[in-house]
């Protein structure tokens, strides 16, 4: 019985800490003007690494036109920068820009049967 009492406390203490490290980037994200739909491009960039439009649109699950249209707003703020692959000329990437770089003090990532979460949270 002892172990379901420890287990539970742990399960209560990680929602705790999700609950307060999504509260931050909520915060975060309202002071700066990103909606959410942007946040999550973000958010996805900063977990891939450098992905092109086309996989962010399969990860975010929108089309390829409205994924170019966020890119689009998310660049013009500063967000990211887009640059040529240097494997395939034919293909952009997506990389954190140095603005979203120098705000994100830390990446947790939260992940649940394979799908992992980043939640990004910002210099005070």
């Amino acid at each position: 019985m002892m172990g379901t009492d420890k287990s539970s406390r742990n399960s209560l203490d990680r929602l705790g800490t999700l609950a307060t490290l999504l509260r931050d980037f909520a915060v975060w994200r309202v002071e700066r003007g990103i909606t959410a739909h942007q946040a999550e491009v973000l958010v996805h960039v900063l977990d891939a690494g450098a992905p092109s439009a086309a996989d962010l649109s399969r990860r975010v699950g929108i089309s390829t036109a409205s994924m170019s249209r966020l890119l689009e707003q998310v660049e013009a703020a500063g967000w990211i920068v887009r640059v040529p692959d240097p494997r395939d000329a034919r293909r952009v990437l997506v990389q954190p820009s140095k603005r979203l770089a120098s705000e994100t003090v830390a990446l947790t990532i939260i992940g649940t049967d394979g799908a992992p979460s980043v939640v990004a949270r910002s210099v005070g």
